[in-house]
C-alpha cells in the first residue's frame, strides 16, 4: 500500500479523494506555467552568448572535461529528472558526494568554477529545466533523491508539496 501511495501524483490523490482544484487554482497554475516559459525562454535567449563564452572558457581551462554537470533531482509528483549546471569541479572530485561532505572541497573546485559559484552563474543552465517544465521559478527547489528519502521519513506528506 505504501508503494502505491508513493507512485500516485498529488493531483491523482486529490482526484481520488474528490479534492478538486478551484477554477482560481487552475488559472494560477496555468499563469505560473506561462510565466515560467516566458521568463526562462527570454533569459535563455539573452544569455546565449554569455553561455557560449562560459563554455569556451570551460573547454580552454579543461579540454577533456565536460562543460555541463547533470545531477538527479526529484521534482513535483516525485518526478525524477536531471538538473543541468555548469561544471565547477575537477574530474578528480568524488562523483557521488556533495561538496558539503568533502573534507577539502576547495581543492576540487576549479578556478573558473569558483568564479561561477561565487556569481551563481553555474546555476543559470537550470533555466532549460524550467523551460522544459521540470522545474519552476516559483516553488520549492527539487532535491536529490537521497535527501528526499530522508525528508519523507521526517516530514509528513513531504512528497505532496
Amino acid at each position: 500500500m505504501e508503494t502505491e501511495l508513493k507512485r500516485k501524483t498529488m493531483r491523482g490523490i486529490m482526484r481520488e479523494h474528490r479534492i478538486l482544484l478551484t477554477p482560481a487554482q487552475e488559472k494560477y497554475l496555468k499563469r505560473k506555467r506561462v510565466f515560467d516559459v516566458l521568463i526562462s525562454g527570454m533569459a535563455l535567449i539573452a544569455l546565449a552568448i554569455p553561455f557560449l563564452f562560459v563554455a569556451v572558457l570551460q573547454k580552454l581551462s579543461s579540454p577533456t572535461e565536460p562543460v555541463f554537470f547533470r545531477q538527479k533531482r526529484v521534482g513535483q509528483d516525485s518526478h525524477v529528472f536531471y538538473i543541468t549546471k555548469f561544471r565547477t569541479m575537477k574530474n578528480s572530485a568524488p562523483k557521488y558526494s556533495s561538496t558539503g561532505n568533502l573534507k577539502n572541497a576547495d581543492s576540487y573546485i576549479s578556478k573558473l568554477g569558483r568564479f561561477l559559484r561565487d556569481t551563481s552563474i553555474d546555476e543559470l543552465p537550470q533555466l532549460w529545466n524550467v523551460l522544459k517544465g521540470e522545474m519552476s521559478l516559483i516553488g520549492p527547489r527539487p532535491e536529490r533523491p537521497e535527501f528526499v528519502k530522508e525528508l519523507e521519513k521526517e516530514i509528513p506528506f513531504y512528497s505532496l508539496r
